[in-house]
């Protein structure tokens, strides 16, 4: 078809000069231009979708109101692809979640992060969320459940706690005699994150999440920094 477009333009415009060239060519066939636009922009998408466009997320880390920084995102997420040996743009952490709830209420935020988190709790695009243990609480109010730590598993191990008699209680977020989380400040990426002794940071995983063997492994690396 094209090539008629062409052969057309060509015995109508023989005897033209440039400028009666373009002037028809933009009266008589600027809609097969578009439509040929078009095409291309559809062919340039399709080939998008199936190449970088089916590049899934492997793990997902929510933080939960700590400072917005993307710098530390992307050494967490570097960090732990080269731990995990995961491509690195499979990897995803996401520090822009500043969420009011119950008594905390924060000044200046956007207030569709709520809604963002929930949505995206109950679609199970999250593996891990560092959250301060008041918005655990919440979460739980809210009937959100977590997975106990020994249901994680990496490379088929059912239990990936490294910790068993001593020290439990100052590592691991207990309910019931059962850990559910890690204390953020027991961790070795502390140093990435603000402090709150009065509401402390955990680590914790829903029970909705996805990729349970990349999550064990980043408990591990949270615990010993990818050693």
């Amino acid at each position: 078809m094209i090539k008629n477009w062409a052969e057309d333009i060509k015995t109508k415009t023989k005897h033209m000069n440039r400028d009666a060239k373009a002037e028809y060519i933009m009266n008589y066939y600027w809609y097969h231009i578009l439509l040929g636009v078009l095409t291309l922009g559809l062919l340039i998408l399709g080939i998008y979708h199936v190449t970088w466009g089916k590049r899934k997320t492997e793990f997902s880390l929510v933080i939960v109101n700590q400072d917005i920084n993307y710098q530390r995102d992307q050494t967490l997420q570097d960090g732990f692809a080269q731990y995990s040996h995961l491509p690195a743009e499979q990897i995803q952490a996401d520090s822009d979640y500043m969420i009011s709830y119950g008594d905390v209420q924060l000044k200046g935020i956007n207030e569709s992060s709520y809604e963002k988190f929930f949505f995206g709790w109950s679609a199970g695009a999250m593996d891990a969320v560092i959250m301060p243990k008041s918005f655990y609480d919440y979460c739980i109010e809210q009937n959100g459940r977590f997975l106990p730590l020994t249901e994680l598993h990496e490379d088929n191990q059912t239990d990936v706690l490294p910790y068993r008699e001593e020290h439990q209680e100052e590592i691991y977020l207990q309910e019931d005699g059962v850990s559910m989380g890690v204390w953020l400040d027991q961790t070795d990426m502390s140093e990435y994150f603000m402090s709150n002794e009065q509401d402390p940071y955990v680590l914790v995983f829903p029970t909705t999440m996805k990729h349970h063997k990349a999550a064990g492994k980043f408990l591990n690396y949270a615990l010993f920094g990818g050693q």
